[in-house]
């Protein structure tokens, strides 16, 4: 495996990463938001997203549909441990969605240690 192949690897590992790349694979725009300013808008760039997510101590990002619907949002915390990261969210389809594939990968990662 090569070395950024395992820096990847080692990125989906964190839920808030997991979950911009869950999103934004599926077609979804996401905005970054720090103290209820919107630093980000609507972007697709998962290195821009990830670096203003990480820029910062906790924030919010809102995810939007292909549609540009309000498809859910997630508080996030990024220097909290892998699966802390995201520490709050709403119940929607697509988040559903996002946690049961980041339970199973959370669970195959724990079995195979």
């Amino acid at each position: 495996m090569q070395v950024e192949e395992i820096k990847k690897a080692m990125q989906f590992k964190k839920a808030h990463l997991n979950l911009v790349q869950f999103v934004l694979g599926k077609g979804y725009t996401i905005s970054v938001f720090c103290d209820s300013e919107e630093e980000l808008i609507k972007s697709n760039s998962y290195k821009d997203i990830k670096d203003n997510i990480e820029s910062m101590d906790e924030t919010e990002i809102v995810i939007y549909d292909k549609e540009n619907k309000n498809a859910g949002w997630a508080f996030i915390i990024p220097y909290n441990d892998d699966e802390e990261t995201v520490s709050d969210w709403t119940m929607t389809s697509i988040l559903n969605e996002w946690d049961n594939q980041y339970q199973k990968l959370v669970s195959g990662l724990e079995a195979e240690w």
